[in-house]
């Protein structure tokens, strides 16, 4: 697995790994910004829009790894504002405004539909968005890549552009 790394120049390596699929060096947690964009290489040959977000929580940063692409409509699910919900550190796509946990991939609370107001209901669906293995260790960032069965949001994942907007971070 080769990865084309998308932001800042930064360079990420990758070495054999896991069962969750080879372990790609990200960078030294210091000095990478808050959100990462990559495209990443499977073993197919296409490469999977993968976005790192890091997340201060109780004065300790967290690393969560998910597809970049929302699974409902196909927007830009890492520009979404980071919110709580039932103490669950979620994003929210800024297309619908579908807010999807971070730790697990499912969709807490539903949108409006319309990509205008505040989200809506609390509607517990399932992992509906593919999340991946992001972790820090002795200061560097990695990434490990999950692609066990089918989660909704593979069907955008290795597409080019996303709805709305491009990343634009």
């Amino acid at each position: 697995m080769n990865v084309l790394k998308r932001y800042q120049g930064v360079q990420a390596s990758a070495a054999p790994s896991s069962s969750f699929g080879t372990e790609i060096r990200v960078g030294d947690a210091k000095t990478l910004p808050r959100r990462i964009h990559l495209r990443v290489e499977q073993e197919s040959g296409r490469f999977r829009n993968v976005s790192i977000l890091r997340v201060a929580q109780g004065g300790v940063n967290k690393w969560f790894a998910l597809d970049s692409i929302c699974y409902h409509a196909g927007g830009a699910l890492a520009n979404g504002e980071l919110s709580v919900v039932n103490g669950d550190v979620c994003v929210k796509c800024p297309v619908h405004f579908f807010e999807i946990s971070l730790a697990t991939g499912f969709r807490v609370r539903a949108g409006n539909g319309k990509g205008k107001g505040p989200a809506a209901m609390q509607i517990p669906s399932g992992v509906v968005q593919r999340m991946h293995e992001a972790y820090e260790r002795d200061g560097i960032v990695y990434l490990r890549i999950r692609d066990d069965g089918y989660v909704e949001s593979d069907a955008y994942a290795f597409r080019k552009s996303f709805l709305g907007s491009a990343l634009d971070w």
